[in-house]
């Protein structure tokens, strides 16, 4: 592996279909494409884009994403509907959950981090 390695965001994405049973309403359709990846693998950084459409998000790894194109509404048990578009930065810790609404279509750049494995 190369010690830096650049990219940019303009790439080829792959279907990455949402677990069917998270869906809410519509037929969002999902694509990303990996731009970069830690040498031991738990971490990864992904643009990613997604057509309309209300679903649930079960996080399994820690996520900050960056909205470049877009907007969603995220809200949880604990959160209120809330928009976010360009610009905007969330960070989901492992375990969380959010109900995601997509509005016409969003683009985001995540880097993605798996915990350490214990032994």
């Amino acid at each position: 592996m190369a010690l830096i390695e650049t990219t940019n965001l303009v790439v080829n994405l792959a279907s990455r279909p949402i677990e069917p049973s998270w869906i809410i309403e519509g037929n969002p359709v999902a694509q990303s494409c990996v731009l970069s990846q830690s040498a031991d693998g738990l971490a990864s950084t992904i643009v990613w884009e997604c057509s309309e459409g209300k679903f649930n998000w079960s996080y399994d790894f820690d996520e900050t994403i960056l909205i470049l194109e877009g907007s969603i509404v995220l809200e949880n048990e604990t959160m209120p509907p809330t928009r976010y578009g360009p610009g905007d930065v969330v960070f989901f810790r492992h375990g969380a959950h959010a109900r995601w609404h997509v509005e016409g279509r969003v683009r985001k750049l995540a880097f993605c981090r798996r915990p350490s494995p214990t032994c």
